[in-house]
């Protein structure tokens, strides 16, 4: 129950981030963040969350579509330094806000290490 309760309450609060996020508020991005962390915790096995309970926990944040906040998220413009394009190199771009762009790695990862099953859904 606690699992449920909880994304449910992340659910709410990762929409009503969104537009702070939008508008760069730094303490936003660091609930956000933290946020993210504890759902991914509940997807991460441990001695202390054994491989079933990992399994219940996705199936739970399945059922409540939690992936469709994190993918909203995921929907905010990442702006990008393209001096180094501009000049020939072939240098990654670097991003602009890092604070959004460790934002979005919190998201990846989310995504990635606990829902592989939801990436399609993004």
């Amino acid at each position: 129950m606690k699992v449920y309760q909880e994304c449910k309450f992340i659910i709410k609060k990762l929409g009503s981030l969104h537009k702070h996020l939008n508008a760069d508020k730094p303490e936003a991005y660091q609930e956000a963040t933290s946020l993210l962390a504890r759902i991914t915790d509940y997807l991460t096995e441990s001695p202390t969350n054994k491989q079933e309970i990992v399994q219940k926990n996705q199936t739970i944040m399945l059922n409540l579509d939690l992936d469709k906040p994190v993918c909203n998220l995921l929907g905010l413009p990442l702006q990008r330094d393209t001096s180094r394009r501009d000049r020939g190199e072939l240098e990654a771009d670097i991003p602009t806000n890092m604070q959004r762009k460790d934002l979005f790695q919190a998201c990846y990862m989310f995504l990635i290490y606990g829902l592989t099953c939801i990436q399609l859904r993004c």
